[in-house]
């Protein structure tokens, strides 16, 4: 995850981690600001033993997707990414979200006529 996230993004990382709990669930998150820490992180999964990943995209870790997305697919972790992370090329995540971006343009269509 990007780092310095606005309070917005982080009120859903808090009650998704309040959520996540109430299942019994340990959710973690880790920020990754250069693509330099990517491996760090990585150990740190490893030597926490984290069972699944759910990856959002950010500047910082583009370069490093395949990387990423080896060490999931070798440690057989499930992995959800969003929509960045489709031209990350083999191996494939097990899930990706994205949003319908023809919804999203009838949905801000109204907002452009007004300011227009």
């Amino acid at each position: 995850m990007q780092p310095f996230h606005p309070i917005a993004e982080r009120d859903i990382i808090v009650h998704g981690m309040q959520d996540a709990a109430r299942l019994g669930l340990d959710l973690r998150v880790f920020e990754i600001a250069k693509a330099e820490h990517v491996d760090d992180v990585l150990a740190k999964v490893a030597l926490d033993r984290i069972e699944a990943l759910v990856l959002t995209s950010a500047p910082a870790i583009h370069a490093r997707r395949h990387d990423i997305m080896r060490f999931a697919v070798e440690r057989r972790l499930p992995t959800i990414t969003d929509a960045g992370w489709e031209s990350a090329g083999d191996p494939q995540p097990l899930m990706d979200y994205e949003p319908d971006f023809g919804v999203l343009m009838r949905q801000v269509a109204p907002y452009v006529d007004r300011i227009l």
